[in-house]
């Protein structure tokens, strides 16, 4: 599943992946207005496996969604390079913050998947999560962010934040879901910065 990645940051195929699925519906998408998923393969006779079992059961997309599906695919590296430059900034701003428990995202020097991410991908992934210490934390930080949209949705070009344990009580519960849109980093930092402030000021 090479959704959270795209074609722009990382190619599966020439890593000897057989297949390579998507969700169009996020950030090859990006602007949050269309359903629709991909199914990519590097050997003639699957391909024509998936395309006769397609043509059997119908799963076509529509003309509107593969029409705003292609305008995506035209801005696509313009996107995905903001988003990424975004997440960087935004990875290193909370990893550097005292009540950030842990940063996930593997182009911060510390991730354990580091070094991988060195050899397989171009720039920081855009969508990562990150952990506060309790769940009233990461319930209290999510209500208080002004421009990251609270929804389980990602890939667009407005930021998102998701409380994972909401949905899949497995997640550490202090566990926060981001996914970075193309607003000024600066303005994102700065409403990060505000709703960890106002934990820190709960705490004394």
């Amino acid at each position: 599943d090479s959704t959270f990645a795209t074609p722009f940051l990382q190619r599966p195929l020439s890593l000897g992946i057989s297949f390579v699925y998507h969700s169009c519906t996020k950030f090859l998408g990006g602007h949050s207005d269309i359903l629709g998923g991909a199914v990519i393969c590097k050997n003639d006779e699957d391909a024509k496996t998936l395309k006769s079992n397609r043509t059997i059961q119908g799963n076509t997309m529509g003309s509107l969604e593969c029409y705003l599906l292609l305008r995506s695919f035209r801005t696509l590296p313009v996107r995905m390079k903001a988003h990424c430059k975004n997440a960087r900034k935004v990875a290193e701003f909370l990893n550097g913050c005292s009540l950030v428990k842990v940063v996930h995202n593997p182009c911060l020097s510390g991730h354990q998947g580091h070094e991988i991410w060195k050899r397989t991908m171009k720039y920081a992934p855009p969508c990562f999560s990150f952990e506060v210490e309790t769940q009233v934390q990461a319930k209290l930080l999510m209500d208080n962010l002004k421009l990251f949209a609270n929804c389980t949705s990602l890939g667009g070009v407005e930021s998102t934040v998701d409380w994972r344990h909401r949905w899949d009580s497995d997640q550490p519960p202090g566990l926060l879901r981001i996914s970075i849109g193309l607003e000024a980093s600066e303005d994102l930092i700065e409403d990060l910065k505000r709703g960890l402030t106002m934990l820190q000021v709960m705490e004394q």
